[in-house]
């Protein structure tokens, strides 16, 4: 009777049978309880003592017998008319499994083998039904019996395995949107349950939400050490470095359903297809169409095809009309019921979403096309953002001419930039560049102008190939202002996001030979963009101030305010890692006036940046806050998550300095999410470098090894990622690996950017230091003397490895000059105090320590342990301690 049973008992949730169809609750709790007891296992004998126990939880009353058989007769009362599915036998009562099924039971069914269903959209089928069969808390919470309370445990654990598989599954079904959506929900009532947060971060990222997939791991990661003490598992970290590598193996591989195409997902939603109407419906249109005159219906028509932009006035223009004519057709073609004037702006349109559906389908793709036209120059005219991009839609639709609506796509992409539109100007590109031909200048124009809306939307792994297409039909075009523009692109991506190509320099010099010479702002565009980030280094410091002096000279003759701040800039950059501070100090002026004045947010923001750089190289932290809060830019601005960016890493490396080495952690993490937030590729590595310094002060940086040599590789080997490397090599005992990197770290220098050297120099010191090698101090030595004074500063992080007279005092020890090592770090600790930086001015003094202990003046090195032995350990600065106590000892 397998098949026949005919009573079905509800466990999940309120406890009640259905009989036939037919639902009956089971009134009072005690019936509840004995029928929950009895089908928990269908077909299990219970004697009348082990339900009385378990009922009354072993303090039965002493009416328990009676009172029993009572509950027992409304349970078989529940259960008419087949009483017989509750049975009594010799032993005690058992529920007959051939007349009575449980929920559960079905649960168990479902459930089994699930993992084994090869087709995700059947195993989402069977996990939809089985999550659809719990209707509350097992038992509805009677959880007084031991066998209850492990079944509920047990069912609850069940239920939430299930919603996290049914996001598994939306995600293998590429519904990412969805499976957001409600792992966001689930990880709100249960938010220590890893596997949500990372199936969540997996949506999020493939949703385009990189940003809020590394919130997500730091929610977790904070309320597992709040609440639990832990760490969030190896697959949750592994799982966060994939998402800052964008990992191609978090891509959804195969097949998979998903939005429309781009072309389609983008456009208003009056410009996409029609629903197709009824039969009925099309001949009424067409019949009221055909009783009008020519120029009512085509009213009608554009007014269908313009939706909520049929505003009086652009039907006029689009009619060849004066606005005063429209209103006879408007109300002869509202008598036949066909238009209407509504809506807070006064448009005409069309009653009703079938009938509009109806009259487009009317036309043909002729007088469509030709609709279209008109209604796209007429939106043209209007010059609004919106309309702008309502009309390059229309001629996109139209058909008629693929160059006019290029045109006027780039028109309104430049519109949604200028309004930080990204995403709407992004849809438009794609949809224009569908249309036009790839070699065509306007297609060019539109690729170059994609760099930029995949920049700022975010997807920094789009970039490179659409700026490569670019660059090829600029080739293909022979334009060598579309060339120069389209290699600028990447250049605006690089200064504005750090999304770097190797490339780049080639390509901007090539640009130049294309433009030739002579003053204009686009050559001074060129020359700048070579100036900027590191593309010429120290070996090229000549070649850097000729092409500053020739970016002034272009910038003055073209009175070009942009190219001015540019030439400026060029000088400050060329100036940056030149010892004379005066001199870049006065270079950084001239900068700071220019970008105010051209208005543009951006550019004020890189001249304050460099002034924040310069405030940490001569040990003014004092002025950095007053500095952070004029760089604030509004949240909408392209360039805020940049310099939100910088805040967060300045601000860490704040907390660093005055050894607060537990807040420079938690600053460098929302640097790390503001980083990837923006599309700097630069911010692991700057989270990294962050770390390293928290490490390093603390003591020994060796366990950093791993993590530091794959950060050197995904730099290009620069001198700096080098030199950082070899001081966690000596740290870790390997003398021969950090002397060859420090040897390939000064080959690498002339090839560095200006700004990198005395740093590069410094981290170099320290390594030959901790590793005594003597042969690389007098080198060392002689190109790091002339930055004596200052700071060994990161520049775009604006983190300081404290005063370069420390590493000065490193390599006087190391080449055996003690009274000039002991008067080196001396003035080291000086500027230290004087910048309070207190972990700086301790190391300093342990440094000191350990040369006055190797010569002999022992009372001197103990006295000065004594002096810092409590900062040191109120910091946890554990090897500055272990030198003290040396010294002590």
């Amino acid at each position: 009777m397998g098949d026949q049973r005919v009573i079905r008992v509800q466990l999940l949730g309120p406890v009640s049978a259905t009989i036939e169809g037919r639902s009956t609750a089971l009134r009072g709790r005690l019936p509840a309880v004995l029928l929950s007891l009895l089908a928990v296992q269908p077909g299990r004998t219970l004697s009348a003592d082990q339900l009385i126990e378990r009922a009354w939880t072993g303090s039965p009353p002493p009416t328990a017998g009676s009172a029993l058989r009572v509950h027992i007769t409304k349970i078989r009362q529940a259960f008419a008319p087949l009483p017989t599915g509750l049975a009594t036998t010799a032993r005690g009562y058992r529920l007959d499994p051939a007349v009575v099924s449980t929920d559960v039971a079905e649960l168990a069914t479902l459930t089994a083998g699930l993992e084994a269903v090869p087709d995700p959209a059947e195993a989402l089928a069977r996990v939809d039904r089985a999550l659809a069969l719990f209707q509350g808390r097992a038992f509805a919470g009677f959880v007084d019996d031991d066998e209850l309370r492990a079944e509920a445990g047990r069912l609850d654990e069940l239920r939430l395995d299930l919603e996290e598989s049914r996001a598994e599954l939306l995600l293998a079904l590429g519904r990412h949107g969805e499976a957001s959506t409600e792992l966001v929900k689930l990880v709100r009532a249960q938010p220590l349950r890893e596997r949500r947060s990372r199936l969540l971060m997996l949506a999020q990222y493939r949703s385009g939400r990189q940003a809020e997939a590394l919130a997500t791991y730091g929610d977790l990661r904070n309320r597992l050490s709040e609440e639990l003490g832990l760490d969030p598992s190896s697959e949750a970290r592994e799982l966060e470095v994939q998402i800052l590598r964008q990992d191609a193996s978090l891509t959804l591989r195969g097949p998979q359903p998903g939005p429309a195409k781009l072309t389609d997902a983008g456009r208003p939603r009056a410009l996409r297809p029609a629903a197709a109407s009824t039969d009925v419906l099309l001949m009424v249109v067409a019949g009221r169409l055909a009783a009008l005159d020519e120029a009512t219906a085509r009213l009608v028509k554009l007014a269908a095809i313009m939706d909520d932009a049929a505003r009086p006035a652009v039907l006029a223009s689009a009619m060849g009309r004066e606005e005063s004519d429209l209103a006879a057709l408007g109300s002869r073609a509202a008598a036949s019921g066909l238009l209407e004037l509504a809506g807070e702006g006064r448009a005409w349109r069309v009653p009703r979403r079938e009938r509009r559906n109806a009259v487009l389908q009317s036309l043909s793709d002729g007088e469509r096309a030709a609709l279209h036209a008109l209604a796209g120059q007429a939106l043209l005219k209007r010059g609004t953002v919106p309309a702008l991009v309502r009309g390059a839609w229309h001629l996109i639709e139209s058909g008629r001419d693929a160059l006019g609506a290029g045109r006027a796509a780039v028109r309104a992409v430049d519109a949604c930039l200028e309004q930080g539109a990204s995403r709407t100007a992004d849809d438009l590109c794609l949809a224009a560049l569908d249309v036009l031909p790839a070699s065509s200048p306007v297609a060019v124009d539109l690729l170059t102008r994609r760099v930029r809306t995949l920049t700022l939307l975010g997807r920094t792994a789009e970039v490179e190939a659409v700026w490569r297409a670019a660059i090829e039909a600029a080739r293909a075009s022979g334009d060598a202002s579309r060339f120069a523009l389209a290699v600028l692109a990447q250049e605006w991506a690089m200064r504005s996001f750090h999304v770097v190509n190797r490339d780049l320099r080639t390509l901007l010099t090539e640009a130049l030979a294309r433009v030739g010479p002579g003053p204009t702002a686009l050559r001074t565009r060129l020359v700048c963009a070579l100036m900027m980030d590191g593309m010429l280094g120290t070996a090229q410091l000549a070649e850097t101030e000729r092409l500053a002096d020739e970016i002034r000279s272009d910038a003055e003759a073209t009175g070009d305010p942009v190219a001015l701040a540019s030439a400026c800039r060029a000088r400050h950059t060329v100036l940056r890692g030149h010892p004379d501070f005066a001199a870049r100090a006065q270079a950084l002026d001239a900068f700071l006036a220019a970008a105010q004045q051209t208005g543009d947010e951006w550019w004020a923001a890189i001249s304050l940046l460099g002034r924040l750089y310069d405030l940490f190289v001569v040990g003014r932290h004092a002025e950095v806050p007053e500095l952070l809060m004029r760089l604030d830019l509004p949240g909408g601005n392209s360039a805020a998550t940049r310099v939100s960016w910088h805040h967060a890493l300045t601000q860490a490396s704040l907390a660093r300095d005055r050894g607060d080495l537990a807040s420079a952690i938690r600053w460098g993490e929302r640097g790390l999410l503001r980083g990837a937030e923006a599309g700097i590729p630069d911010a692991p590595a700057a989270s990294a470098l962050n770390q390293f310094l928290v490490v390093f002060l603390r003591g020994s940086t060796a366990a950093l090894l791993p993590h530091l040599h794959a950060s050197a590789q995904q730099g290009a080997e620069h001198a700096m990622a080098l030199a950082i490397v070899a001081i966690a090599e000596a740290q870790a005992g390997n003398r021969a690996a950090a002397g060859a990197l420090i040897g390939r770290a000064l080959d690498r220098l002339p090839q560095d950017s200006l700004e990198a050297k005395p740093v590069a120099l410094a981290c170099a010191a320290q390594a030959a230091a901790a590793s005594g090698l003597a042969d690389l101090a007098p080198r060392l030595d002689a190109e790091l003397r002339p930055y004596s004074g200052q700071f060994a500063t990161f520049g775009q992080v604006t983190a300081t490895f404290g005063p370069v007279d420390r590493c000065l005092g490193l390599l006087s020890a190391l080449q055996g000059d003690a009274d000039r090592s002991v008067a080196l770090l001396a003035a080291a600790q000086r500027q230290a105090a004087t910048a309070a930086l207190v972990p700086w001015e301790v190391l300093s003094a342990a440094d000191a320590v350990g040369v006055l202990r190797s010569s002999g003046r022992l009372a001197e090195a103990e006295a000065l342990a004594s002096e810092h032995r409590t900062t040191a350990a109120r910091l946890g600065l554990q090897g500055c301690l272990a030198r003290f106590s040396a010294a002590a000892s």
